[in-house]
């Protein structure tokens, strides 16, 4: 038998492995929470002394965060750049493109926020040099940060916000956005698979749209009867 695939290309499928990517990210991200002082005088002592050499295997969790989370925004561009080579934000697929771009802000927010977490130096001027360019937002920019931050420099008060949003409120924003995702996927493109005499052939097909469907064949109200 021969399983040779024609018309194959991994750019396509880059989304179902970040969705697996995804939920590895929130197992190990449980663990870590569990052990995770969201205060400014101990998150860096629960992350690099707690986890990384108190708890039996918290080392192992957070290189599986972080190494996933990494290779999970690779997979990001990877996807978004097939996208846009295969014209993704034309053709009638302007509410799928756009329901991707709101779920590359999220993964944007919770990961600029999973990186502020363990408040060392790095963390803590990224933060304030991030938030700093909310200032120039005009009108309401000096507002903006003062509400992000919920002080007038990164303190407590920030961690605990970018916390909140990096546990609760992020997660279930990208998990909606996924399902949204996914639908309008299932309704603007299908794949297709068609045995050949060269094997096992993958494409691509339109689908028709909620507002495009096709005529119903009138119903006929007696039984053909045979010849």
């Amino acid at each position: 038998m021969n399983l040779k695939l024609s018309n194959f290309n991994i750019l396509l499928y880059t989304g179902t492995i970040m969705v697996v990517l995804c939920l590895l990210l929130l197992v190990s991200g449980i663990f870590l929470a569990m052990h995770y002082i969201p205060d400014a005088n101990k998150a860096f002592e629960s992350v690099h002394i707690t986890i990384m050499q108190e708890v039996n295997y918290g080392w192992l969790w957070r290189k599986i965060h972080a190494l996933g989370s990494t290779f999970f925004f690779l997979l990001l561009y990877i996807h978004l750049l097939g996208m846009l080579y295969f014209g993704f934000y034309k053709h009638g697929k302007m509410k799928y493109w756009y329901s991707g771009m709101v779920l590359y802000f999220c993964c944007m927010v919770i990961g600029f926020t999973g990186y502020v977490l363990p408040m060392g130096q790095m963390s803590y001027w990224a933060a304030q040099v991030i938030t700093s360019l909310l200032e120039y937002i005009p009108g309401a920019g000096e507002d903006i940060v003062l509400w992000v931050r919920g002080d007038f420099s990164v303190s407590g008060i920030t961690l605990l916000r970018f916390y909140t949003l990096h546990i609760v409120v992020m997660p279930f924003a990208i998990a909606l956005m996924i399902l949204v995702h996914i639908d309008f996927m299932k309704w603007y493109a299908t794949t297709k698979l068609s045995w050949t005499r060269k094997g096992l052939h993958v494409s691509k097909e339109e689908r028709f749209s909620k507002h495009a469907l096709p005529p119903k064949r009138a119903k006929t109200i007696f039984f053909p009867m045979p010849c």
